[in-house]
């Protein structure tokens, strides 16, 4: 099978964002070999992308950060209304150092509500990628959120962020906690598709920013907060370092696009749309947890101060919906009569009882709870005295294993649906449950109802597909979920910021076992191949290439007979064919043929019936491979580039 013009564009838009295209930086750079020069520049000074978050009617934070830099580094950042930044309506300076991790951010007053812009920033000439964010609207008749929760690199690929960040109609992504986690798993340390890198928890803040810094190279990641505002808030992950939790702190305010009180250590804040929905990001996880309740000894999740600031808001607010963003699950979760976790708000029963109680006390309409941490797809009613006050969702994990470590242990005695039919049997008030895909939510907030949708995507391989799990329906005034059997939502379609990848990688070949590999920092310095090998016998072996400044991988074993070809200055790949086969159970590359446009051919192993071919489309070549390997190769992909990059 070949892959064509119409399957590697469609797969542009998943895949390593490695170098940018120069649409991107508009007149930031200039044509020819300069312009070349400062894309390559431009990718190593601005690695980490570019963020927004925390939107209001008249500002949002900007940020970025600089790599390769010593010393005090100022610049200027730019607010445009076109993604071509022809239309500049703010712009100022900044400056950063180390004491900071170099991180910048920004938050300028912006001129209208509801309104898309795009920014960036600029060191030296030098300018970042292009990214889209939104101020808050004053009267909004729709307002549309995705939500996201524990999101390991260890567990899988982030699929999930891909899917988030091509949708053009979101007002903000909501992240519910475990941004980063402090350490991989058991089972991580074998299926893990990354590069391990730092996998152990995080004992100083150099650590915890060296966490914050791998995530943020995520291709996935950087592409959703490219084109999306962000509103975070930490989870247990997020802290956990081995010592000082307050370096934790400091190191999320250095790298997550949130607006800085002015004590560090409080992250519960409001953002207002309008009239439509208020949203309250609550600290579950830290500010007060524990503390007792004032003439009570049972203790609280929230802490009394953040307690009195949630319900003076919520008795205060005028908005149709009054949206948690919150880190654990509120609604009971029980097995044979006991809490999965007292972790959750199972834990802190006194304090759900007084803040539901005063939810209906009160007469507040619009009661919403989005929440993450339990790994699980969850759509429950908030009840009080037997009535139903308020609603909840919870969508699944974007990518870490299903079941929240502290219920793992409930999960385990069932499998697939059997779990989720268990775990409503147990909790007659969840409407929908689903223990066994990975995704994120859609929350579609109206003067009427607020439509949920749980979407999910593979984690297993990189992927375009996501399936649509269930749809429900809950109005203000009369709360409880129903399911809706109608279309998923649609909102107001926005410009994206300029796509920021040119390096494509294709589709993979084979098998799941074996270590993935990528190298996209060898690519930052050359893409000119000059020598490439194999060795093999009944089977592929290794694959080896080498580029013209000296970097040098190797992927796979030492067996096999060694072949090997050289490339002339002007020479590149132009097609790869990949046979694929099955040993001891396994599925591996059993042969390889390489072609360059001079006509070379390097090839070995046992050609198959089941093949791929990748072929480099008009004005791109073949630069790099991405796939698994181990004593073998297992499984075999490409990475294109534009020819007038090499």
């Amino acid at each position: 099978m070949t892959i064509s013009r119409r399957s590697f564009i469609h797969g542009a838009g998943g895949t390593l964002g490695l170098v940018a295209s120069s649409q991107v930086y508009a007149d930031a750079f200039t044509s020819g070999e300069a312009g070349l020069e400062n894309l390559k520049k431009s990718q190593m000074m601005f690695q980490h992308g570019v963020a927004s978050g925390d939107p209001l009617p008249d500002r949002v934070i900007l940020w970025t950060r600089i790599s390769g830099q010593e010393g005090k580094v100022d610049g200027t950042w730019q607010v445009a209304r076109l993604p071509t930044m022809e239309d500049v309506v703010v712009e100022g300076t900044f400056s950063t150092d180390q004491s900071r991790d170099y991180t910048v951010k920004i938050d300028p007053v912006l001129p209208e509500p509801g309104t898309t812009y795009y920014f960036r920033f600029l060191v030296s000439g030098i300018g970042s990628m292009i990214g889209r964010t939104k101020t808050a609207a004053m009267n909004p008749q729709q307002v549309r959120f995705a939500v996201a929760s524990c999101s390991s690199i260890w567990s899988g690929f982030f699929n999930a962020y891909d899917r988030i960040s091509e949708r053009n109609d979101l007002d903000l992504v909501i992240h519910c906690g475990d941004y980063i986690y402090d350490y991989a798993d058991e089972d991580e340390e074998v299926l893990m598709p990354y590069h391990p890198e730092d996998a152990k928890r995080p004992e100083s803040l150099e650590g915890m920013r060296r966490r914050y810094s791998y995530y943020r190279r995520n291709p996935s990641l950087q592409r959703a907060h490219q084109q999306h505002p962000f509103a975070i808030i930490w989870d247990n992950h997020d802290l956990g370092i081995q010592g000082d939790k307050e370096l934790a702190v400091q190191a999320f305010h250095e790298w997550v696009p949130c607006r800085t009180m002015e004590e560090q250590g409080i992250i519960y804040r409001q953002l207002k749309f309008g009239s439509l929905v208020d949203l309250m990001m609550l600290d579950t996880r830290r500010i007060g947890r524990g503390q007792p309740i004032p003439n009570s000894s049972e203790p609280s999740i929230l802490g009394e101060t953040q307690y009195q600031w949630l319900t003076n808001r919520l008795a205060n607010s005028d908005a149709v919906w009054k949206v948690l963003g919150n880190q654990v699950l509120m609604a009971p979760l029980t097995f044979f009569g006991k809490p999965a976790s007292k972790s959750l708000w199972d834990g802190f029963p006194k304090d759900r009882e007084r803040l539901l109680r005063f939810v209906k006390d009160q007469g507040i309409n619009g009661f919403l709870a989005v929440t993450g941490d339990a790994h699980l797809s969850i759509a429950a009613n908030l009840d009080i005295d037997k009535e139903t006050v308020g609603v909840e969702f919870l969508p699944t994990s974007v990518s870490r294993g299903n079941a929240d470590e502290a219920v793992k242990g409930f999960i385990k005695l069932f499998a697939g649906s059997v779990a989720s039919s268990a775990i409503k049997l147990f909790n007659r008030h969840l409407q929908y449950t689903e223990a066994s895909s990975h995704g994120y939510g859609i929350v579609d907030l109206s003067p009427e109802a607020a439509q949920i949708e749980f979407w999910y995507s593979p984690i297993d391989d990189i992927s375009q597909e996501e399936t649509l799990g269930k749809v429900m329906r809950s109005s203000p005034k009369n709360p409880g979920w129903k399911a809706f059997d109608g279309q998923a939502s649609k909102g107001l379609a926005r410009e994206p910021a300029p796509e920021i990848r040119s390096l494509i990688q294709s589709d993979q070949w084979g098998g799941p076992h074996g270590d993935h590999f990528e190298y996209q920092n060898e690519l930052f310095q050359s893409m000119n191949i000059r020598r490439l090998s194999l060795r093999a016998g009944a089977r592929v072996d290794q694959l080896a290439i080498d580029y013209d400044q000296g970097a040098m991988l190797r992927f796979g074993g030492d067996g096999g007979a060694y072949r090997e070809i050289s490339l002339s200055t002007s020479e590149s790949i132009s097609a790869v064919e990949v046979h694929a086969g099955k040993k001891h159970g396994k599925t591996r590359v059993f042969y390889l043929r390489i072609e360059t446009t001079f006509g070379q051919v390097l090839e070995g192993g046992e050609p198959t019936d089941r093949s791929q071919r990748f072929e480099a489309p008009s004005g791109w070549s073949i630069v790099g491979f991405a796939g698994r390997a181990s004593d073998e190769l297992y499984r075999l992909g490409v990475i294109f580039a534009p020819e007038a990059a090499l």
